[in-house]
């Protein structure tokens, strides 16, 4: 096999993980049930269907369908006050659901399964809103949320809520994600996310809020991942992960796992090259992340700094903060332009960091483009709690032991071996440290309600022992 170019990431053995790669739409690898490969140029498809599908007596033969559609099945304009809900939405190789600009558009209890690329995008305008919907088996992603201004931090105020998104990036195996944040003041909450090679949820922008969600096991066929990402751009700040459920990010649940023993590292909140000012509160992390011999942990910062950990539960995390801070030079690298950041464009003439709104809506703005050699750079972790933890901290996390708690052992959980990490009002962490809020553990996930009476309910699966 030879590559058209020279891939940023090697595929030889060593970088540190062994890279794997596969075949796609080869007629030699078409060897099991299920697959296909197609001929554009001959108008063939050669497809090899699980069962037979020609035995229409049996409900349960394949149903089998060609999409040619290259573009939305349901695409919204310029429109306001829609309701979409309760419609089936499938088979397209574009997106399954598009809406640009307009203002109050509602996407309700709507299965979306099947697409080539994402499950709804949403593109400008205001107030609109996904909600209760299932998405699944989609190439690329799940739900986009983009809006607002960012030269001005207008919000664009659309929400997706109650959503359940699973099994999406079948095709797009890297940077899809279950939900994308772009533009300013939007928000995600009470979704459950979960079975995805890469990441679940990509922020870009400013002042976005994900609270009470779950996610689990992504990030279980990639490394050097996170399953929220945000980075590049330290302009973008002012976002809150706020009061949600993460477990077995970074595919620890066998010994070595996907990665092999080699992987470079997985986080649960990967802030990357430089990125800063976001806030992560009140969240549980149970087993999440892989350090692996480097400097990742549960939260990891690279080069940045302005970021708070706090009010947070670890729960056997290899490591919960980790960081590698950029020395002098290559801070000094990135605030001209240099090392691929492009922060002169990004902080200069996107948007201009050195006025308000950003140095009144973000003081630590205010002298950011202004090197200053020797100047400390750190992130904030307080209030804490680290339960059965291998290590607590790596790099420029402030992390002082009195305001926060390293403990052994169950503190007090209602029941944490069937998953539920509520705090016991006698439990230690209060004695220990008085100022730490209860997280609303009982609040994140999905919820009944008229859209989505029955919310599935998960089997909790401890990891084996030996993790």
């Amino acid at each position: 096999i030879t590559l058209a170019a020279r891939h940023r990431y090697p595929l030889h053995p060593g970088f540190p993980s062994t890279r794997r790669f596969c075949a796609i739409n080869v007629l030699e690898e078409l060897d099991l049930p299920g697959e296909y490969c197609v001929d554009p140029k001959a108008g063939r498809l050669y497809f090899w269907p699980a069962a037979d599908p020609r035995n229409s007596q049996n409900p349960q033969a394949p149903r089998v369908v060609l999409g040619a559609l290259p573009g939305p099945v349901v695409q919204i304009t310029d429109a306001s006050h829609v309701l979409l809900r309760g419609f089936v939405v499938e088979a397209t190789m574009g997106n399954a659901i598009q809406v640009r600009g307009g203002q109050d558009v509602r996407i309700q209890a709507c299965h979306v399964r099947n697409v080539r690329q994402a499950g709804v995008v949403v593109t400008g305008g205001e107030a609109h809103r996904v909600e209760a919907c299932d998405i699944h088996d989609t190439g690329a992603g799940g739900v986009t949320l983009e809006g607002g201004d960012r030269k001005t931090l207008t919000p664009a105020g659309h929400q997706a809520s109650n959503n359940h998104i699973w099994r999406y990036a079948i095709h797009k195996i890297t940077y899809a994600t279950a939900i994308e944040f772009k533009g300013v003041g939007n928000r995600a909450d009470h979704n459950l996310i979960h079975d995805a090679p890469h990441m679940a949820v990509s922020v870009q922008g400013n002042d976005h809020l994900f609270e009470f969600n779950v996610v689990h096991d992504v990030c279980n066929k990639s490394d050097d991942a996170g399953a929220l990402y945000k980075g590049r751009n330290p302009s973008c700040r002012g976002n809150i992960i706020r009061s949600n459920f993460w477990h077995h990010i970074g595919d620890i649940r066998g010994p070595g796992g996907l990665q092999g023993p080699r992987s470079q590292g997985t986080a649960a909140i990967y802030f990357d090259d430089g990125d800063g000012g976001d806030s992560v509160v009140g969240n549980v992390f149970y087993r999440c992340g892989e350090p692996n011999g480097t400097s990742f942990g549960t939260i990891f910062s690279h080069g940045g700094h302005d970021l708070v950990a706090d009010n947070n539960i670890f729960i056997e995390c290899k490591r919960a903060l980790g960081s590698t801070p950029w020395n002098d030079a290559r801070w000094k690298t990135a605030l001209e332009g240099g090392g691929g950041c492009l922060w002169t464009k990004r902080l200069l003439e996107e948007v201009d960091i050195t006025k308000p709104p950003y140095t009144t809506r973000y003081p630590a703005l205010v002298g950011f483009m202004d090197f200053k050699p020797g100047q400390p750079r750190v992130s904030r972790a307080e209030r804490n709690v680290f339960v059965d933890c291998d290590s607590v901290s790596s790099g420029n996390w402030r992390c002082d032991k009195k305001r926060n708690l390293t403990l052994k052992g169950d503190p007090g959980f209602v029941g944490g071996a069937k998953g539920d990490f509520r705090l016991k009002d006698d439990s230690s962490v209060f004695r220990s440290l008085p100022d730490f809020v209860p997280i609303p553990f009982e609040k994140i996930g999905l919820f009944a309600d008229p859209l989505r009476p029955t919310p599935p309910v998960e089997r909790w699966e401890e990891a084996p022992a030996g993790r």
